[in-house]
């Protein structure tokens, strides 16, 4: 079995090779991606606006990314069957979107999104552009609902390994600790049920001795 560090060179190749796979035929297959740590879904003002600032709260959930067609500048990717939730806030966001990376130093990637809330008619949530270091498979995105002053912003830190707990790009005995901490502090949803239950320590083990 290779380390960590191979698998996640390994994913993140298979994505990135979609020249290979057009000139083959083969349409590029979607990717899952399961939000971690360091996701978060806060509401209130920004910027100088004088008002409630809300804390950040837990955001979690998944979406699929696919490679798209490369331009000359960016790496483009769709993103599809967006199911995001914020517990603390009461809030459910579903939809779509479209992801940008560009791997010329510093690495810079983007995405925009449109999503529902609780059922809402879908809004367009736009992105700032953030570092990261290259190579990764981890997605690191922020997105806002822009409004006069009072908005909801969202973190977004993602990974395609179920056990990269830690979303830093592999598995190591870290995610164990750090999932077991979250597992005991109510934020430890391996199986992406809406709850948090025994099933999710079995769900956890059987991804990280799987490598996944």
């Amino acid at each position: 079995m290779g380390s960590a560090k191979t698998t996640a060179k390994g994913v993140l190749a298979a994505v990135c090779l979609l020249a290979g796979s057009a000139a083959a035929g083969a349409a590029p297959a979607g990717v899952t991606y399961f939000l971690r740590a360091g996701s978060t879904a806060q509401e209130g003002c920004h910027g100088l606006c004088a008002c409630l600032l809300l804390f950040p709260e837990p955001l979690r959930g998944t979406f699929v990314l696919t490679p798209g067609l490369p331009d000359p500048v960016f790496q483009n990717y769709t993103i599809d069957d967006v199911r995001l939730r914020a517990p603390a806030l009461g809030q459910v966001f579903v939809g779509s979107g479209t992801y940008q990376t560009v791997s010329a130093p510093p690495g810079q990637q983007q995405i925009f999104l449109n999503m529902s809330i609780n059922g809402e008619p879908p809004l367009d949530w736009f992105g700032g552009r953030r570092t990261f270091a290259m190579p990764t498979p981890v997605v690191e995105a922020s997105a806002s609902l822009p409004g006069n002053c009072f908005d909801i912003a969202l973190i977004i830190k993602a990974t395609p390994f179920r056990a990269d707990w830690n979303a830093d790009g592999a598995i190591s005995t870290d995610d164990v600790f750090d999932f077991l901490t979250g597992w005991l502090a109510g934020d430890g949803d391996a199986n992406e049920d809406g709850r948090i239950a025994v099933d999710d320590i079995f769900e956890f083990v059987n991804a990280w001795l799987a490598r996944r």
